[in-house]
């Protein structure tokens, strides 16, 4: 009963653990970030990030060229990259190099959602094709996401900005709109 296991029983085992090994190496390439073709950085700089996360999909036309590579707070310092200007936040991506090859001096860089909820992404609009392309390695500026709270803050103070000069202009107003009133019903 103790003796050596069968030969089959080892055939057996030898496959289970090879068929898991390739199940773990197909989901790693899967999952990862694993591709062949030749891929390029773009630097973009942005205001503000919009909680954009490493990993995040990056799209050229809608179609995912990329990932999110790093997104490093640099908090206004001045850059001599950038001829002293100041960076707050500094976005890598990662790109497919036939993708990069596509992308022209004034393409656009927008941090933007999968829906109203949804997770950041950056949505690459290449540029006009009569423009140069765009160097390899040359930081560009980023189009920051729209910072709802901050609208609504501005519109709140505009809001009580009118509501102030209606009430202490209380009677030019009332006389404006019979004059108005007046003007269209003759």
């Amino acid at each position: 009963m103790g003796g050596k296991p069968s030969r089959s029983m080892e055939v057996r085992v030898g496959a289970l653990v090879l068929a898991a090994l390739v199940l773990l190496i197909g989901f790693v390439l899967l999952l990862g970030d694993f591709r062949c073709g030749e891929r390029a950085d773009v630097v973009i700089d942005y205001r503000n990030s919009g909680d954009l996360k490493v990993g995040a999909p990056v799209k050229v036309s809608g179609v995912t060229v990329g990932k999110v590579a790093a997104v490093e707070l640099r908090g206004g310092r001045p850059d001599p990259l950038r001829d002293g200007k100041p960076v707050f936040v500094r976005v890598t991506v990662r790109i497919d190099a036939a993708a990069h090859a596509m992308l022209h001096e004034d393409a656009g860089f927008l941090i933007t959602t999968l829906g109203v909820l949804g997770e950041r992404y950056v949505e690459i609009d290449p540029g006009s094709p009569d423009k140069p392309a765009l160097a390899a390695g040359k930081v560009v500026d980023g189009v920051a996401p729209v910072r709802i709270e901050a609208i609504a803050s501005e519109a709140g103070a505009l809001v009580a900005d009118i509501k102030e000069v209606l009430g202490e202009n209380r009677e030019d107003v009332r006389a404006i709109v019979k004059k108005t009133r007046g003007t269209v019903d003759h």
